[in-house]
């Protein structure tokens, strides 16, 4: 009796154990998405979005450090930036918009329209990256910008004169981008540029 007990028991185990990765397997988590859901005309308006808040922060930040806007009480963030006392977030803020919410989306959507031969989108990245690069460089100098991209978690620092010919060889490749005919099944600029419609 102890062996039927003792074998019921261990193929019951082995059955659960069996049942639980099927049970595990069988869908993607929807509350967990992974970078290869997001198609790349999701992926350009997040691109340029991120851009243009960038840009727009480099505009307050500079008109106050330039005094060209200017503030009476010198104890709010504004006032202290006039006063060259800017808060931390005066001088993360454009970095970080950049990088989080627009470029975090550069290299997936750069790979996927390779894969589909949708050029135009794979030169409006390249734009985007090098615009973006050189107007970082322009208000940091020397900032991470080979390695800015990469998995490292300490970048290294590039100097600008590495920056702004990265970004003018990413400029020349974006040209001739978009002078190629994008392949006959490649998703149209216009289903995903929320600046032009598509428009060259």
């Amino acid at each position: 009796m102890k062996k039927i007990i003792y074998f019921t028991i261990c193929l019951l185990t082995a059955f659960a154990f069996h049942s639980c990765n099927d049970f595990l397997d069988v869908n993607v988590d929807p509350n967990n998405p992974s970078n290869a859901i997001p198609s790349i005309e999701t992926r350009l308006p997040w691109l340029q979005h991120g851009y243009l808040y960038a840009t727009g922060t480099v505009g307050g930040r500079t008109a106050l450090i330039t005094q060209l806007r200017t503030f009476n009480a010198r104890t709010g963030n504004d006032g202290l930036a006039t006063g060259w006392n800017g808060v931390a977030g005066y001088a993360t803020t454009t970095h970080q918009i950049l990088m989080v919410l627009g470029l975090a989306n550069y290299q997936d959507l750069y790979d996927k329209a390779e894969v589909e031969g949708a050029y135009h989108y794979m030169a409006a990245a390249e734009a985007i990256h090098a615009a973006g690069f050189m107007m970082l460089a322009d208000l940091h100098g020397e900032m991470p910008y080979t390695e800015a991209l990469s998995a490292a978690i300490t970048p290294k620092f590039d100097d600008g004169k590495t920056i702004f010919e990265g970004c003018l060889v990413k400029i020349d490749h974006a040209i001739e981008l978009f002078q190629k005919t994008q392949e006959p099944n490649a998703t149209p600029l216009k289903a995903g540029d929320s600046w032009n419609g598509g428009c060259a």
